[in-house]
């Protein structure tokens, strides 16, 4: 098995190995543990990769939805709960633990969307 040590596009370090036809990877998580080990039959390191992204952004919203107890982090409600970027990805940041909330479908909303912000702050 040759390994190859690569950041990852979620910016943790993961390493990597070509068995055959297979590519297996895995990630350290800033959690201090390594948050994601799997095997693929991904064509290329890119695809691996992407598809690592994803598994690491899924065992992340477990660990911060089991972390928050199942409930918004706002209001406590325990229903329509969304992952949520504290800070925005387009902005720079990516899916750390330090960036991921859980929110309900509402607080989402006024999160995200501008017009509703401004609502909230003009009616408090």
């Amino acid at each position: 098995m040759n390994f190859q040590r690569f950041e990852s596009i979620t910016g943790h370090e993961a390493t990597s190995a070509r068995i055959g036809t297979m590519v297996s990877a895995q990630a350290a998580c800033d959690c201090g543990s390594v948050c994601v080990v799997f095997v693929t039959t991904a064509k290329s390191q890119s695809e691996a990769l992407k598809q690592l992204h994803v598994a690491i952004y899924r065992h992340h919203c477990q660990t911060v939805f089991e972390r928050q107890l199942g409930k918004c982090s706002r209001c406590g409600q325990r229903l329509q709960l969304e992952p949520h970027h504290k800070v925005r990805r387009s902005k720079g940041r990516d899916d750390r633990l330090t960036n991921l909330e859980f929110l309900c479908h509402r607080d989402h909303e006024r999160e995200t969307n501008p017009v509703r912000r401004a609502d909230t702050k003009e009616s408090a």
